[in-house]
């Protein structure tokens, strides 16, 4: 389902009601959950949703203009956003098991020496008010300022990812909220040439469903039954 679509739509109900005007209501339908969340797009920097979309039970958001950079001056640089809160409801006949988070984006650091520059992602992944730290690994890739000057070193950007997964109870619904904190950094002494920058790409929540399980009783009454049938017609073919 386009996204957009729902959101102009959404835009131009809202737009009649004079001063809520600029909350937006997105629900979007998923194969075995529907998402929803709210947001005032009269807020500045509101996480930058850029392209969002659902697929099968994933709801992706391809944010724009998310970055950190920190360029020939000594200190950090950070980038902080929070998405809106998003309820996950499962459909009639299933239950959700679990929540996950995918994220991922790029990064480059340019350095005139070892450990002039670093870069860092951070946050929360919220689900129903229980926080779990966001944190990558040591993001250690930097390329040489003088080599890309005397052409030894090819620029290049490289890649970060982050998930993790969060288990339910069997729940009917269940709600998401995730906070990123984007941080560039050049150390003491720096040069015009250090130069750190990070950006994110890339975030999915995902939800696990399962059918709702059967009771022990109704089976028991199924074997039952088919049990009764099956004598009845061996007595009738008797």
């Amino acid at each position: 389902m386009n996204l957009k679509l729902a959101l102009v739509a959404a835009s131009l109900a809202l737009a009649s009601s004079g001063a809520s005007a600029a909350i937006q209501s997105v629900s979007v339908s998923g194969a075995t959950v529907d998402f929803s969340f709210q947001y005032d797009d009269s807020l500045p920097n509101r996480f930058n949703l850029g392209v969002f979309q659902v697929s099968g039970d994933s709801l992706s958001f391809s944010p724009t203009n998310f970055f950190a950079e920190q360029n020939g001056l000594t200190g950090w640089n950070t980038a902080n956003a929070t998405t809106p809160l998003i309820t996950v409801t499962a459909k009639a006949g299933y239950i959700l098991n679990q929540l996950s988070l995918f994220e991922q984006g790029d990064y480059y650091r340019i350095q005139t020496g070892s450990g002039m520059t670093t870069v860092k992602v951070g946050g929360e992944f919220i689900v129903n008010n229980v926080a779990t730290a966001i944190s990558t690994a040591p993001l250690t890739n930097a390329m040489s300022a003088q080599g890309l000057f005397d052409d030894t070193e090819t620029f290049q950007t490289s890649s970060w990812s982050y998930s993790t997964s969060v288990a339910l109870n069997a729940v009917e619904s269940a709600t998401a909220k995730v906070q990123n904190i984007l941080k560039a950094g050049v150390y003491l002494n720096a040069t015009p040439l250090d130069v750190a920058f990070i950006e994110k790409k890339l975030m999915v929540i995902s939800a696990q469903a399962a059918p709702v399980p059967v009771p022990g009783a109704v089976w028991l009454f199924g074997t039952a039954l088919a049990g009764f049938f099956v004598s009845r017609r061996n007595n009738q073919q008797a």
